[in-house]
């Protein structure tokens, strides 16, 4: 479950910077605050992962559970 937390916030961040990339780029220490934040997300004692799965994630597919179910 640790993992899979990790993956599904990983891949909504990569998302995001990918779009981002461009603009986020130029501002001072990006670069630095990347890693910071990959580390935070992988790091057992912040658990950030699971910190931004269960405050963002999870509530917002719980609300959008059956609009995904019967898309699918």
């Amino acid at each position: 479950v640790k993992w899979m937390m990790y993956w599904i916030v990983f891949a909504f961040f990569t998302t995001a910077e990918t779009l981002t990339d461009i603009v986020l780029s130029w501002f001072p220490f990006y670069f630095e605050l990347k890693i910071a934040f990959v580390i935070w997300l992988l790091s057992p004692y912040t658990k950030g992962s699971s910190v931004l799965y269960r405050k963002f994630v999870h509530p917002t597919l719980s609300n959008k559970e059956k609009e995904i179910d019967e898309y699918i």
